[in-house]
């Protein structure tokens, strides 16, 4: 139905192009259907009343709130998620990538294959930060 509503040619030999015109959609779905199955959050959306700023996820974790952005690259840019966590003092903020394990002062960096380990890792960030 994708390739039909996007008028993308697909084949089994070229079926890249499908995957790479949709790859930040599929990436958002598949963590927000991580999320879901984990049992223990509801993934909820965030957009800036007058500006093109968004934030893929945010959600409720033992008290606390927790903003999620989904990059289906190596691209680490997230200047929307950035001003989230400031605007609401939330310490850091996760962005899942295809890149590797990276802290920083105001973002944590989980590869997306890490994404099953989301609300466990969180909460022990959590901890490690009381």
């Amino acid at each position: 139905m994708l390739q039909a509503a996007s008028m993308l040619r697909f084949s089994l030999v070229n079926g890249h192009e499908l995957f790479s015109e949709f790859k930040g959609a599929l990436t958002e779905n598949y963590v927000c259907q991580e999320l879901v199955a984990s049992g223990k959050v509801i993934p909820y959306y965030w957009s800036a009343e007058n500006s093109s700023g968004e934030v893929d996820f945010v959600y409720d974790y033992d008290r606390s709130v927790v903003a999620v952005e989904a990059k289906a690259a190596t691209n680490l840019k997230a200047k929307s998620l950035r001003l989230f966590v400031e605007r609401n003092h939330l310490g850091r903020g996760l962005r899942l990538s295809l890149s590797p394990f990276k802290e920083q002062d105001w973002v944590v960096n989980l590869p997306l294959y890490a994404m099953g380990l989301l609300p466990e890792w969180f909460k022990e960030l959590q901890g490690n930060n009381r």
